[in-house]
């Protein structure tokens, strides 16, 4: 069992090699007669940035070609599973991203590594859960 894994929409994505997450927090500060207010945002934006090599069968290369395809508009879960490996007790997270849109799909092509891919998602929600091994 690899101690990493992306699922999109239940479908396993092999071959990553990053996966970036980010809060869009947005606080703001107003000043008023009675003291500072400080805001935020109920629900915070997430961004999700997967790096993966290009190098799949031609099923899976087509399979996930389509998935990525169809979320441009329409909003799929993604997943990554992460084995903790401690001294004591190992465990698992899993970071569920809800709602994600494709945001942006890049690629390098380089004379001395394979081909990688960057995929950029816009997600509206995310939750963790843990898991004893």
């Amino acid at each position: 069992m690899a101690d990493k894994e992306i699922y999109i929409d239940g479908i396993r994505v092999g071959h990553g090699t990053s996966v970036k997450g980010s809060e869009e927090t947005s606080r703001s500060t107003t000043i008023t007669f009675d003291g500072p207010v400080q805001a935020g945002l109920d629900n915070i934006p997430f961004s999700l940035e997967i790096g993966k090599l290009s190098c799949t069968t031609l099923d899976e290369y087509i399979q996930l070609d389509s998935l990525l395809t169809s979320m441009r508009n329409t909003k799929k879960t993604i997943t990554i599973k992460e084995v903790i490996r401690n001294e004591n007790t190992p465990f698992v997270v899993y970071t569920h991203y809800f709602n994600c849109l494709l945001d942006g799909r890049d690629y390098e092509m380089s004379a001395e590594d394979l081909t990688a891919k960057t995929l950029k998602f816009a997600a509206e929600n995310m939750k963790r859960e843990y898991e004893d091994l």
